[in-house]
């Protein structure tokens, strides 16, 4: 289930940005929001934009959650990915990759994907193919958000045999117990992309949908052995979810 954070909504300006990262009211990405010429500064950032400006787009979490939780550079980040998505080909591929990496960072403690998650995803794989194929199966992979988001991808049936194949090869040779998973988990998604079943079993629930008799339906069996953190995790996505639809309806 897809969820866009209503309580990590900010209307961020320049002024507010951290004078550390950006050297004062002045900085570089005070520059790109200023109130002359927004769209087009921000445009000219993402066109031109290299690894080395990173620090600019990066999660700067404040450490809060819910209402207190703040992320100073959220917004900028979504005015590059709606550039992105509205002009796939005029930005640096490597532009799309650190967005999603560090959007993968927020839904951590956002407890949501960004809308825009599958899109990028999408244009990641469209554009980059295989040399993108691990930093694709780490951003799908970081979140249940971003998992479930990930199954809304736009891919064609053949390109998605060819990446099963690459991810195939790469898990002949990766040892790494947490690369394998994400691998593993990007395989099953182009099968089920193959298949024509990718979004089967998932839906998107936009914040704010009118909602009633919200409740929990029964208990399914637990095995004896699932573990005091499992339980913990199950019941608190229950409660999220719980949150998330009584929000709706107030």
């Amino acid at each position: 289930m897809l969820l866009t954070s209503r309580a990590a909504s900010l209307a961020l300006t320049a002024r507010s940005l951290d004078d550390r990262l950006l050297g004062g009211p002045g900085g570089t990405l005070g520059a790109l929001m200023s109130d002359k010429e927004p769209s087009g500064a921000v445009l000219g950032f993402a066109t031109h934009y290299t690894t080395h400006q990173r620090e600019l787009i990066r999660f700067a979490w404040n450490g809060k959650h819910s209402a207190d939780f703040l992320d100073e550079n959220q917004e900028f980040r979504a005015s590059i990915a709606r550039i992105i998505l509205s002009e796939p080909d005029s930005v640096p591929i490597v532009l799309v990759r650190d967005i999603l990496l560090e959007d993968a960072l927020w839904s951590r403690e956002a407890w949501c994907a960004p809308h825009h998650f599958a899109g990028l995803l999408s244009i990641l794989l469209q554009r980059g193919g295989r040399e993108y194929l691990i930093d694709f199966a780490v951003a799908m992979n970081a979140t249940f958000d971003t998992f479930s988001a990930a199954h809304e991808i736009a891919l064609s049936p053949r390109s998605a045999h060819e990446l099963l194949e690459d991810t195939e090869l790469h898990l002949l040779v990766e040892t790494d117990a947490r690369r394998r998973s994400e691998l593993q988990g990007a395989r099953e998604l182009f099968r089920k992309v193959i298949e024509g079943k990718a979004t089967d079993g998932w839906v998107t629930v936009a914040p704010g949908t009118p909602v009633k008799n919200i409740r929990v339906l029964g208990r399914a069996p637990q095995p004896a052995l699932v573990c005091d953190s499992a339980r913990a995790r199950i019941r608190a996505l229950r409660d999220r979810l719980v949150r998330f639809f009584r929000r709706g309806v107030q």
